[in-house]
């Protein structure tokens, strides 16, 4: 399967507020993110942004210094067509974080935020290559904001097989160099109501 021919079709064939990852106001990424009291010209990293509103709520808080990087690039002009000018200050990169080519010449970053790219990586060689990039591009003493599909909730999603985790999974995934600050259940209900119970997890490197 072209994964990214796929992402893409799925933001052409549907309004992204049918999809089933969307969310009106992303609350908890931004109740974690606001935790951390991060400087406005702080380095944030978005990962699997898609058409998230979460880059709407950054900009509206001030920050300056933001990356959306996402495989489909037809769900990241979602947001560039939405965001207007105000998308002026954003970063907007097509990358595959499993086999990335332009997320390793970015700056450091000082908090990178994935909700619900990590559990499609189903690949032990594609996660992998996703904790090396996070291990890279994450500086020391900067966060990881990490939301996944939790153990016993949904197995598939856009019609992909997934792999759920639970906090201490992702504290392998990630390897000792980060420290596990907090973690929490969370339920998610999609645009047509069903419930999917996440992982939220926030770490710090050492």
């Amino acid at each position: 399967m072209d994964l990214k021919d796929h992402w893409n079709k799925a933001y052409i064939s549907k309004d992204e507020t049918s999809l089933g990852w969307f969310e009106a106001e992303p609350e908890k990424s931004l109740e974690l993110i606001r935790s951390l009291n991060l400087d406005h010209n702080s380095h944030i990293l978005d990962a699997g942004s898609g058409a998230s509103r979460l880059v709407d709520e950054l900009l509206d808080e001030g920050f300056q210094s933001i990356y959306a990087v996402d495989l489909s690039e037809s769900g990241l002009n979602v947001t560039k067509k939405r965001l207007g000018e105000k998308g002026a200050k954003v970063n907007f990169i097509v990358d595959d974080l499993s086999n990335a080519q332009h997320i390793p010449n970015l700056d450091a970053v000082d908090l990178w935020h994935d909700r619900a790219v990590l559990h499609f990586l189903t690949d032990e060689i594609d996660q992998g290559a996703y904790s090396r990039l996070v291990n890279s591009k994450v500086k020391s003493g900067g966060h990881v904001i990490i939301a996944v599909f939790a153990p016993g909730g949904a197995k598939k999603c856009n019609g992909l097989d997934i792999k759920q985790y639970a906090a201490e999974d992702l504290s392998s995934l990630l390897g000792t160099d980060f420290e596990l600050i907090k973690s929490e259940a969370y339920t998610f209900y999609n645009p047509n109501g069903d419930p999917r119970p996440y992982t939220y997890a926030m770490f710090k490197k050492k």
